[in-house]
């Protein structure tokens, strides 16, 4: 048979779970003022310098604009800027892989 709970017990359990109810309600007030706090002491997070000029034209790119991307940390103001330094790099080492290809066979020749 079912034990009946008295009446203190069920107001103390009721008594007890208010308070737990206004300790969490308060730390949440707390924890957002702390937020809020940091929030205006603090300046909004950067990325680093990578993002304040363009890598090709190093044209200013002011906080909020959007930014094309490239490789590691290289931001550009434009598409038209982005697909320029890619085609620079392609070229760069076309370039690298001729020297290369081009020393292979003198140092050939050399050796003969």
């Amino acid at each position: 048979m079912p034990m009946k709970r008295s009446r203190v017990d069920t107001e103390e359990e009721l008594t007890l779970s208010v308070k737990i109810k206004q300790q969490q309600q308060k730390q949440s007030t707390e924890d957002q003022a702390r937020v809020q706090e940091i929030a205006k002491e603090s300046d909004p997070p950067r990325l680093g310098h990578f993002l304040d000029n363009c890598h090709y034209c190093k044209k200013h790119m002011p906080v909020g604009v959007e930014v094309y991307m490239y490789r590691d940390f290289c931001g550009f103001c434009s598409i038209r800027c982005r697909e320029i330094q890619m085609s620079l790099d392609k070229l760069a080492k076309k370039q690298a892989k001729l020297a290369q290809r081009q020393s292979a066979s003198i140092s050939d020749k050399v050796d003969q």
